[in-house]
């Protein structure tokens, strides 16, 4: 059976929408993720402000619980790579970062989705009871077992969102899938739109 995470704007109209689909396709494909961030955290997030939403926070906390009540889990994302610039600034808004960590943990965000080493290491450090899970993003450009495993060691990751680059070598996702399956992890693919940076010239994924 195929397990879809999609991405949403927090819109509540997606819950029936999502019940219905999962209802006719049960048994054969199933979204049992939703995947997204608000606009107040616009800056962690890999995406710019202005097409993250802006609702409140009982609005958020109604999406949750409805997403929750239909059997799909809330990934938050916070893959931004470099979101304050440098190491310094990002200790500096180290307090930020965990007020935004502890009030997604407290509204029951099942997992969330991270692109920064140093944010993995700021939640080891400063806030090692979550609850939530974590997931590597696909941005983190992770192409080897070895990477895997340490992230699974060193960061307890639950979830490893691979390098796109790797997406059709069959040969490494089947070894990164048994490796991961073996650890208590899942290996996914990303299908959906890829981020171009830079120019067309030069762009990349």
């Amino acid at each position: 059976m195929f397990h879809f995470k999609v991405g949403i704007s927090f819109d509540m109209s997606v819950i029936d929408k999502v019940k219905e689909l999962n209802e006719k396709y049960a048994g054969k494909s199933v979204v049992t993720e939703f995947y997204g961030s608000l606009r107040f955290d616009a800056q962690l997030a890999a995406r710019p402000d202005f097409r993250l939403p802006d609702i409140d926070d009982e609005q958020f906390v109604s999406f949750v619980n409805a997403a929750h009540d239909i059997g799909v889990k809330i990934n938050y994302t916070l893959n931004s790579i470099m979101p304050f610039g440098s190491k310094r600034a990002f200790v500096n808004a180290k307090y930020r970062i965990l007020d935004t960590l502890s009030f997604l943990d407290s509204q029951g965000v099942d997992l969330i989705t991270i692109g920064s080493p140093i944010l993995l290491e700021m939640i080891k450090r400063y806030y090692p009871d979550h609850r939530f899970d974590i997931e590597v993003s696909t941005i983190m450009h992770v192409d080897a077992l070895t990477q895997i495993k340490y992230l699974h060691d060193m960061y307890g990751v639950k979830k490893v969102c691979g390098n796109l680059m790797k997406n059709r070598d069959f040969a490494f996702t089947k070894r990164a899938s048994d490796l991961c399956r073996s650890l208590g992890m899942q290996y996914e693919l990303i299908v959906n739109e890829f981020c171009g940076v830079g120019t067309p010239v030069y762009a990349t994924h």
